[in-house]
């Protein structure tokens, strides 16, 4: 019997799971045991030998006791590669044997074996079965009877001809792979992988030193749900996790989820950009709750005290208040106060700030918004229309209340619901509402939808209601969506992107019952969410979408200060609004304690107010 010589050709590559990281710049992860790049996964999806059976070689077809011219050569064509060693059993007329074959991924054993010197007869090959593979097609070339459930070519032999059978294995694996979209930065990502029979743990270089390699496979794998996670690694986001088969990713966590059938190929792309650092630097101190932050064209730095206070910082001053004698109504109860500020378009012709807070006028407690004149040096400022806008009701709780100005020029204006049951529902109601109104009347944009609805009850400042305390409101650049951020009771607080006479779904009725739904999805023409903390609540507070070059993987990431989470959350949505991600940046990571307002500033700077009541700063927060 003579052994057909060794064809080490490769052969193309099927079910797999292909992990892609894209990759940005450098960062060191420390304490990160490297792997050569010749070995394997520490069994991440926890396989351990079941795909590792203990092959034998031998005679496949016995022919000591033959003298013929016939031959068979056995073919294993496995996909995908990976160092797997199949057994099969040769039967001829004078015998049986075993022997086995490699899927031509090591130098330990051929990927193909021929019995020459054969009598003409029936010959059988049969694979034996291997966990995690299963025969995907058996062809013989010649007097084939296959039966590929049970893994058996039968040939039938004449003097001198020569048969081949080829048996095709498939397999379910995952191959984890890390690309780099920039140069090298020898940067380590580890991973974990978890499978029906466990979880292991394995890393990947991103292909800047030979350290470790940027591929690994674990192959032989059943069928079954497998998860892929790319641990968080400081300095780099990840931007993009897609799945082309089967797949549920959950970006925020880095977190793949792939149900394989047997034999199935998917690609999941992992892309992570480089992150820079942050500079926080405090810019003014000895605050007590700076509620808003604005600026004038000159660059001067104005903010809100909830107690009732405004001040003003000049480029290279230092901190003044404002003298307000003309607010004698001011009333400041709870959560209620000196809120909301913004800076009218034109400031440099008719130097008005407008400002929203609580007052107590003709012995009734109300928040309106005020337009101011402010003085050349930020001495004094004073009132110019009062109310600009009036009645929206006032309790010690849930009273908004955000400025911000919009492209065309009109003003938007959020509402609490005042703990009261029925207002956020109510078109007759200005509270639980966002408000777009004209800044220099205080009426309705005419092309707000519940101004145009003609019905008389109808208030035609509503742009969108069913808020319960609408904190935050952020313009977003270059596609000039409104978003908003929503306290939620003890679970969901929000972000929103407002569509004209949205509603979003709090209803709290009867009496004022928290336990409702935040959205309540039931309600005619009810908005979702696009992004809800689920419980615990973070007290998700003001907001600002970030934007200019210095800012890189950051860039169009909507900043949302937090209060009772004491961080600020960096979210990516979709130009669609769909939510990406959500990183928090560890320099303002409960460092200051309850954070209230982001705010860019003219030198593309991020100013942070914190909110503890005493001791309290504004914030300077630059990338470096």
């Amino acid at each position: 019997m003579w052994l057909g010589p060794r064809d080490r050709s490769r052969r193309a590559a099927t079910p797999t799971v292909a992990v892609l990281l894209a990759l940005a710049a450098s960062v060191v992860v420390p304490g990160l045991v490297p792997v050569a790049a010749s070995s394997p996964p520490d069994e991440p999806f926890g396989i351990g030998e079941d795909a590792e059976p203990r092959p034998t070689d031998g005679d496949p077809f016995d022919a000591s006791e033959a003298d013929g011219t016939a031959s068979v050569t056995v073919v294993l064509a496995a996909r995908p590669r990976a160092p797997q060693d199949f057994t099969f059993t040769g039967c001829g007329p004078h015998g049986c044997g075993t022997f086995a074959l490699d899927d031509d991924e090591d130098a330990e054993r051929a990927d193909r074996i021929t019995a020459a010197g054969l009598e003409a007869g029936d010959y059988t090959i049969t694979m034996d079965a291997v966990p995690g593979w299963e025969l995907d097609t058996l062809v013989c070339d010649t007097g084939e009877r296959t039966d590929l459930a049970a893994r058996t070519a039968t040939v039938t032999l004449d003097a001198g001809e020569d048969a081949v059978c080829t048996f095709t294995a498939t397999s379910a694996a995952v191959t984890v792979v890390l690309e780099v979209t920039r140069p090298p930065a020898s940067q380590d990502f580890p991973f974990t992988g978890c499978g029906p029979h466990g979880c292991g743990t394995f890393a990947l270089d991103d292909d800047g030193d030979a350290a470790r390699a940027d591929t690994v496979t674990a192959a032989g794998l059943d069928p079954g749900a497998y998860t892929v996670t790319a641990d968080a690694v400081p300095g780099w986001l990840l931007t993009r996790l897609s799945c082309d088969t089967g797949e549920v990713t959950a970006l925020a966590e880095g977190r793949a989820t792939i149900e394989l059938a047997a034999g199935e190929h998917t690609t999941c792309t992992f892309t992570v950009d480089t992150l820079p650092t942050f500079t926080v630097e405090t810019v003014v101190s000895g605050q007590s709750i700076p509620w808003d932050v604005a600026w004038t064209p000159d660059g001067s730095m104005l903010w809100t005290e909830r107690a009732g206070s405004l001040n003003a910082l000049v480029p290279g001053g230092v901190p003044v208040e404002v003298d307000l004698s003309g607010n004698a109504d001011f009333a400041a109860s709870g959560e209620i106060g000196l809120m909301g500020l913004a800076v009218d378009p034109a400031f440099t012709q008719n130097r008005r700030i407008y400002t929203c807070q609580g007052s107590s006028a003709a012995g009734t407690s109300t928040i309106k918004v005020v337009a101011w004149s402010i003085a050349v040096g930020f001495a004094s400022a004073t009132r110019v229309v009062d109310p600009l806008v009036g009645g929206i009701p006032m309790g010690s709780i849930h009273g908004g209340c955000r400025l911000e100005f919009a492209p065309d020029g009109t003003l938007l204006v959020t509402t609490g619901d005042a703990a009261i049951g029925t207002a956020p529902q109510s078109l007759g109601s200005l509270a639980g509402k966002v408000l777009r109104v004209d800044p220099a009347t205080g009426a309705g944009a005419p092309d707000n939808v519940f101004a145009a609805d003609g019905d008389p009850a109808t208030d035609a400042r509503i742009y969108t209601r069913g808020h319960r305390n609408v904190q935050g409101l952020a313009i977003r650049p270059g596609l000039g969506q409104f978003w908003s951020v929503e306290h939620g009771p003890n679970r969901d607080d929000e972000v929103n992107l407002l569509e004209n006479g949205g509603n979003y779904g709090w209803d709290p009725v009867p009496g004022y019952d928290q336990s409702v739904p935040m959205t309540d999805l039931s309600l005619p023409g009810a908005v979702g969410a696009r992004w809800s903390s689920g419980a615990p609540t973070l007290a998700t507070s003001g907001a600002t979408f970030l934007w200019g070059p210095q800012w890189e993987g950051y860039r169009g990431m909507l900043a949302v200060a937090t209060l009772k989470d004491s961080s600020l959350r960096l979210m990516g949505f979709a130009a669609d609004g769909e939510f990406v991600l959500m990183h928090t940046p560890p320099a303002l990571d409960g460092t200051f304690g309850r954070l209230r307002t982001p705010a860019l500033g003219p030198d593309g700077s991020l100013y942070v107010t914190t909110s503890n009541g005493f001791g309290d700063r504004i914030l300077r927060v630059t990338p470096t």
